[in-house]
């Protein structure tokens, strides 16, 4: 008899439809599904696993409610609002009986154990696509400002917050018909929030905005006093009805001189923008800065002239600081979609914020 028919029987042909059922490839949809399937058996095993390893290690949030899920980790999969460092997640905050949303970003090395810094920043006006395309509102600016890799270096939390839904993602800055709801309590129960479940350094508490959620910023920074240790906006205006503040508060503002949208000298119409200079003018004051700022001009990125405009409060550490570039329209500078830009807007925020820690009364610079 042949070799072959000894290693290879005849067989019913019952038993050639199941072989063949056995052994048919799988589509690429199936290989897909399976590994999805396999992927989620795995991850119910390894948090069933790890159930009792996850109570003993400090996490971002210690509530009863995620206590008692994780408890049950065992049995099931619980639906836990843990933020794994390193991801941004949406988050929800309640103002006045509706639910508003933020996104959160936690660094990669976070350590609960260690007081660090947050930057709250707001978008800026419009339910469209925004610069590069991004989308409208708090998502958006993360995109485009790509401040979550700045963070995970740098070791800092940002709060992406999202405007009013049902006012294209508009702000309460007390102007025009924007928002019309109490953002101003948004920004408080949203710092609340943050600060219940993670380790915030009350001493490292940052704002900023572009366009018209920097105007907000601005409201923010003189109606929180004893909040924030700085402020940085791009392309934004302040209204003049800020209330002034009574901390030294630093404060960086770029913006391009020939903004359509929110013009550098100002304007007066439907909209009040204070002039650029303006914004300069009422921090000084207020943060005591009496000698004339200091002006230079150094080269851009793209090699345009950037130029700059700074003034400090040696004793108190209250640096106010205009960084002026030239035909770059309204932008979130050298961000998603705007590339090859004269300044990179995210390094100088970020830079800027980290720099300005507030100091106890009677804590000079140097300390």
């Amino acid at each position: 008899m042949a070799t072959d028919a000894i290693n290879n029987p005849p067989q019913s042909e019952q038993s050639k439809r199941l072989q063949s059922d056995v052994v048919k490839p799988l589509s690429e949809a199936d290989r897909l599904n399976q590994g999805v399937l396999e992927q989620i058996a795995l991850d119910k095993q390894k948090l069933s696993n790890g159930a009792q390893e996850l109570l003993a290690q400090p996490r971002p949030k210690n509530t009863a409610e995620v206590d008692a899920q994780v408890a049950k980790a065992g049995d099931s999969v619980p639906d836990l609002k843990l933020i794994r460092p390193g991801d941004t997640v949406r988050e929800t905050v309640d103002l006045d009986g509706q639910k508003r949303d933020f996104f959160l970003h936690i660094p990669k090395n976070y350590d609960a154990s260690k007081p660090t810094a947050l930057v709250m920043v707001f978008n800026g006006y419009s339910d469209k696509p925004g610069q590069g395309g991004a989308a409208a509102g708090g998502a958006g600016m993360e995109q485009i400002t790509g401040m979550s890799q700045k963070a995970d270096d740098k070791n800092f939390i940002v709060a992406y917050m999202d405007g009013n839904p049902n006012d294209k993602f508009s702000w309460n800055n007390k102007e025009w018909w924007f928002s019309g709801q109490d953002d101003l309590k948004l920004t408080k129960n949203v710092l609340a929030s943050i600060k219940q479940d993670f380790n915030v350094d009350p001493a490292r508490q940052y704002l900023s905005g572009f366009s018209q959620g920097g105007s907000f910023a601005h409201r923010v920074a003189n109606e929180m006093p004893g909040q924030f240790a700085a402020i940085a906006t791009v392309s934004t205006w302040m209204t003049g009805m800020e209330k002034p503040h009574s901390d030294n508060l630093s404060v960086l503002n770029i913006h391009s001189k020939d903004d359509p949208t929110v013009p550098f000298d100002g304007r007066i119409m439907g909209v009040t923008m204070k002039p650029q200079e303006h914004i300069y003018d009422h921090y000084a004051q207020l943060d005591g800065i009496t000698q004339p700022a200091q002006a230079s001009t150094f080269t851009g990125l793209n090699g345009s002239n950037v130029d700059v405009l700074r003034g400090v409060n040696e004793q108190t550490g209250a640096e106010v600081q205009q960084v002026f570039v030239h035909h770059e329209g309204h932008l979130w500078f050298g961000g998603f979609g705007d590339e090859k830009s004269a300044v990179n807007a995210t390094d100088m925020v970020v830079d800027f914020l980290l720099s300005h820690p507030k100091r106890e009364p009677g804590q000079n610079q140097s300390s």
